[in-house]
């Protein structure tokens, strides 16, 4: 357990999860709301694969187990 990991197993596969759909789905947008769906599933997907959530860090939420 790193101690720079502040989210849990399963909030960072869903994060994953969702993140991937959010790439998928966007098939019918364009122009600024495109982008504004790719930067956020781009974010769900990099705190996902690392751990760490500076939203979570600011409000003192730890979902990761000891």
């Amino acid at each position: 357990m790193n101690k720079i990991q502040n989210e849990g197993a399963v909030d960072r596969v869903v994060r994953v999860i969702f993140g991937i759909a959010l790439f998928l789905l966007p098939l019918g947008l364009t122009g600024v709301s495109k982008i504004i769906v790719f930067i956020i599933a781009t974010i769900l997907v990099i705190t996902g694969i690392t751990g760490f959530c500076a939203i979570y860090k600011i409000f003192s939420i730890n979902t990761l187990k000891k």
